[in-house]
């Protein structure tokens, strides 16, 4: 119905805002690839929307795709809406997942800080538990479990919802247990 009412609509921002839903439902159900899809045809629509430009950023790192391309959106996102915690936290998880994927010890370091930065922000910002838990993946990334289980801690001071529960559930893992 989502992908009718987009095809159907011919006033711009109505076209942007049905794929919006569509890509956040596709989403929900685990569609990567609809998703990006539906995201994708709505920037064709509005071509800096920062909200379009933070889900694919965020997309870009759930479903394996291109992180530079994510952090150019994401920083995007950011320099149109800087005191959006979302975005904020965003960008640092997009820089957390590069800084994984460095082979330079000194540009892992260089993007940790620069992840770390931002995670912060968002929290400073008013973030909630995703940027807790994406702060507590990035310390146990480092090897400072106590900063993890620190942040772990702050995040679970919110209504979690079961992808969150799970992600806690990994890191603890990660770390050796509870």
């Amino acid at each position: 119905a989502l992908r009718r009412a987009a095809d159907a609509n011919t006033n711009p921002r109505g076209v942007m805002l049905a794929l919006l839903r569509l890509g956040a439902q596709l989403d929900e159900q685990d569609d990567c690839a609809g998703a990006i899809e539906a995201f994708e045809r709505g920037l064709e629509v509005q071509k800096d929307d920062p909200l379009l430009l933070n889900n694919l950023a965020y997309l870009e790192t759930q479903c394996d795709g291109d992180l530079y391309l994510a952090l150019g959106r994401s920083e995007e996102a950011v320099e149109k809406r800087p005191a959006d915690p979302t975005f904020r936290d965003t960008l640092g998880t997009v820089l957390l997942r590069i800084a994984e994927s460095e082979t330079s010890p000194d540009a892992r370091n260089e993007r940790l800080v620069a992840a770390e930065r931002e995670l912060r922000k968002s929290i400073k910002l008013g973030g909630e538990a995703w940027s807790w838990i994406h702060l507590a993946e990035l310390k146990a990334f480092q090897g400072d479990s106590d900063e993890a289980r620190l942040a772990l801690r702050q995040a679970s001071n919110y209504s979690l919802n079961a992808e969150q529960k799970k992600e806690i559930d990994q890191v603890l893992s990660e770390l050796g247990g509870g």
